[in-house]
């Protein structure tokens, strides 16, 4: 009597569902018929499309591709990204996994650029005061969150649990909701297929309590949620826990329509029903999962129910209906068996094929280095003999001029020493206003994670005064990990300080491990805040490509940074100065941009011999802008002491000068690529 008062509700809720469903449907396709504009439409196209995910996955292909090139003729570059995740998601379903990750690299190259912002349109699902930051960090981790799916699909536990992480720690940094809700129930997952179930079922809990706070509409797979605590209870042997989360599943499932899921529940219920020797109750649901498969069309699930009616078959020892259930099984298991082979091999090509053209791109671009490296030491020799040629001709005449030349010189080394010392407080003075509001990002992060561990405390005090001590521990483990946080910013906060102090000050001398990639970050942030204190009109896309593989260095961090600085600076002030050939075009459109990139350089030749163990022969930083480039004619001349091309009062001439000459007395070299109307490259090469 008890189980049947559970399952009573189920026997009235389909019809209200399917009303209500194909009400929603038709709302969708009457909308499509009058929108005003493309935007509209690309926003009903995803509506369907998330209508179908779950309904039937190739019906939510066709409207992807629908809404697809509306946002590529819209240029809406980020929500392309969001329309590119729900179709590699549904691709995944499909099992195409191939083709499931081509649409996800493509999703993530898009929205792992900070320019995709530029262009957006926020669809119901987005909140309208969100900013255009949140909006993409939203889609990131929504793609973060599918590629974990993929790469579980595939069998990599440890790439899977590692993108889901990515999701969670992206929608914590936005407070995220639906977000978290849906990977913490993935996480549950990803840690039941390691076998550490009550990790699972915390997980599981988790994303439940995350669902609890969500309005009906964005509660999609809490059904999915309740059906994987039900299997882990029963995985664990507690059959009541087990079937009252499996029964509230089929209900939610049945509320927001999500049929493939729906299935799984049933199938769940049989075999809980089998478990526990009730093999009629176990077939009913065994029968209501197929057919609710066939409706959808998957195969895996329809593959399931076989199976699960065939041991309920065999159980009640009818041969006949068992064998025939197992044969279909089998033969479905083998087809589909086939065609998985095929895509994950397929899906494997497709990483190794990405790897290889990686691979080819450096050299390509190592060979084109090393060619253009000797043609500047030829250019360089044929320059060094032209100069002492003259200065052969003329050192019978700079005799004569030596006494006075001596008093010029001393003159000269004290005026230099002055506007050095200029220099380096300019280049503080720049540093200050940027450290001032980088150092705001971890205060922001302290404050805000201080304020929801307020929250959370008060929190535990209600439920440690209720008796509620499970729901007080979770609430304790938030308040640690917050606390982690807190202290992560804290010490954040406390480098950028030590930095700004280690700029100021005298350089030790002294050379030390460093890391280069986290170099030229901190100061290219810092170089773009504090122009952008000092100028609010100010603006430039940065683009950064690091090189992980290099690791530390050893260099003097003081002096290097100096000259990565300056040569950040300079990129900022050429990067908004427009090339000539745009103004020709009245469509041309300017976008200041500065590249930072760096790469490893490889051990060759004897150098190779005497470091044998090693293939690391040092690193390289280039510092690229897209402004109007140097002109020829004084190209040579750039990295002369006093040699400026701003306006007077805006620079000393020194800046170029001495980092060539910080460079040299490091044994590397500084030199630069340009082309008229282009931009410039600086290229400082460091070797170990």
């Amino acid at each position: 009597m008890k189980i049947f008062i559970k399952l009573l509700p189920l026997l009235f809720l389909p019809v209200f569902v399917s009303s209500q469903s194909l009400q929603k449907l038709d709302s969708l396709h009457n909308a499509l018929t009058n929108a005003a504009n493309g935007s509209i439409r690309m926003e009903i196209y995803q509506e369907l499309h998330w209508f179908y995910q779950e309904v039937n996955r190739d019906s939510a292909i066709f409207y992807c591709d629908k809404a697809l090139p509306i946002a590529k003729q819209l240029k809406l570059r980020l929500n392309e990204a969001d329309i590119l995740d729900g179709k590699g998601y549904m691709f995944m379903h499909l099992g195409n996994y191939p083709k499931s990750l081509e649409t996800f690299l493509l999703a993530l190259k898009i929205a792992e650029d900070p320019s995709s912002e530029r262009n957006i349109y926020k669809h119901y699902r987005y909140s309208i005061s969100e900013t255009p930051r949140t909006f993409r960090l939203k889609v990131l981790s929504s793609i973060h969150h599918d590629m974990g799916h993929l790469y579980g699909r595939t069998g990599n536990t440890n790439k899977q649990i590692l993108h889901y992480r990515e999701t969670e720690s992206i929608s914590e940094s936005i407070r995220d909701t639906r977000q978290l809700a849906l990977v913490n129930m993935n996480l549950g997952w990803a840690y039941s297929t390691l076998d550490k179930i009550d990790s699972a079922i915390y997980f599981v809990q988790k994303s439940l309590l995350f669902w609890s706070r969500l309005p009906f509409e964005q509660r999609k797979y809490e059904g999915l949620s309740l059906n994987e605590l039900g299997d882990y209870y029963q995985r664990q042997g507690k059959s009541d826990l087990a079937m009252d989360a499996l029964i509230k599943s089929v209900m939610v499932n049945k509320e927001q329509n999500n049929l493939a899921f729906l299935g799984d529940s049933y199938i769940s219920l049989g075999n809980l029903y089998k478990t526990i020797n009730k093999t009629d109750s176990g077939l009913l649901y065994a029968r209501k999962g197929l057919e609710t498969f066939n409706s959808v069309g998957l195969p895996a699930g329809i593959t399931n129910a076989y199976s699960l009616l065939s041991s309920l078959y065999d159980v009640q020892n009818k041969t006949d209906s068992a064998f025939a259930y197992s044969k279909l099984a089998t033969l479905l298991k083998d087809s589909l068996n086939i065609v998985e082979q095929k895509n994950l091999q397929a899906f494997q090509n497709v990483g190794f094929d990405e790897q290889l053209r990686l691979e080819e791109l450096e050299k390509e671009k190592i060979q084109t280095q090393n060619k253009i490296r000797t043609y500047a030491m030829l250019a360089g020799l044929g320059v060094f003999l032209i100069v002492g040629l003259i200065l052969y001709r003329n050192n019978r005449q700079k005799q004569k001029a030596n006494k006075v030349l001596e008093t010029t010189l001393a003159n000269l080394k004290s005026t230099q020493s002055q506007l050095i010392q200029s220099e380096k407080m300019a280049s503080l003075g720049e540093l200050t206003a940027g450290i001032a509001h980088e150092i705001q990002n971890p205060l922001n992060f302290v404050n805000n994670f201080s304020d929801v561990n307020q929250e959370l405390l008060v929190e535990m005090k209600e439920e440690m005064d209720k008796g509620n001590l499970a729901d007080a521990s979770a609430i304790a483990n938030d308040v640690i990990a917050n606390e982690e946080k807190i202290n992560h910013h804290g010490k954040r906060a406390g480098d950028i300080v030590k930095g700004m102090l280690q700029h100021s000050r005298n350089s030790s001398g002294i050379k030390e491990p460093t890391d280069i990639n986290a170099l030229c970050d901190e100061y290219l942030r810092l170089s773009y805040h504090g122009l952008r204190a000092k100028d609010k009109s100010f603006n430039a896309t940065m683009i950064t490509e690091y090189d992980k593989s290099i690791g530390t260095i050893n260099i003097i961090p003081q002096d290097i940074g100096r000259v990565i600085l300056n040569l950040i600076n300079n990129a900022f002030y050429a990067a908004p100065l427009p090339p000539a050939r745009g103004f020709s075009d009245p469509a041309y459109k300017h976008e200041p941009t500065v590249w930072i990139k760096t790469s490893k350089i490889p051990l060759a030749g004897s150098r190779a011999e005497r470091r044998e163990g090693t293939e690391f022969g040092g690193a390289l930083i280039s510092v690229r802008d897209n402004g109007p480039g140097i002109p020829q004619k004084i190209l040579d001349k750039i990295f002369q002491p006093f040699f400026t091309t701003k306006p007077t009062g805006q620079g000393t001439g020194l800046g170029l000068s001495l980092s060539y000459d910080i460079v040299k007395a490091h044994g590397g070299e500084l030199k630069v690529e340009t082309k008229e109307g282009e931009g410039s490259e600086f290229i400082i090469t460091l070797l170990v």
